[in-house]
């Protein structure tokens, strides 16, 4: 509701980046997100989907083989296709390329803040927001 009812002007420049690893729950998670998408494209705004299938293979999935999560990404956009998604509007974004194609603005930005950013810190970031997460269930 709340999309519909945006100026038409801001909403042509809303751009939704959705990620997700290649592995993810197909039953539920997966007929959630085409609903969702579907909405967000019916309201005006574009989407782009980022197949984050490099933080796949860090994650080890599929055994680390970007052949095998790729395949899996890919079988990801038959079953959304097969749920009826919308696609125009649509654009699929694969880590590996965009890493690849900006590497010249992606390494520099890994590297400051690796510089920046200490263990001890990345930990207390997480059980900070992790303790915010448990308490709003």
């Amino acid at each position: 509701m709340f999309l519909k009812n945006l100026n038409a002007n801001l909403l042509d420049s809303f751009v939704v980046i959705y990620a997700y690893d290649t592995i993810i729950c197909l039953c539920f998670q997966g007929v959630g997100k085409a609903i969702s998408i579907d909405k967000m494209l019916e309201a005006g705004c574009k989407v782009k989907i980022w197949i984050a299938d490099w933080f796949a293979m860090l994650n080890n999935k599929m055994g680390g083989n970007l052949d095998q999560i790729r395949t899996v990404g890919l079988y990801m956009i038959e079953i959304w296709k097969a749920l009826g998604m919308n696609l125009k509007g649509v654009e699929f974004l694969w880590a590996s390329e965009e890493i690849d194609n900006r590497g010249n603005e992606y390494w520099p930005l890994v590297i400051d803040i690796a510089h920046k950013t200490s263990f001890k810190r990345i930990i207390r970031y997480i059980s900070n927001h992790l303790d915010c997460m448990l308490r709003t269930l």
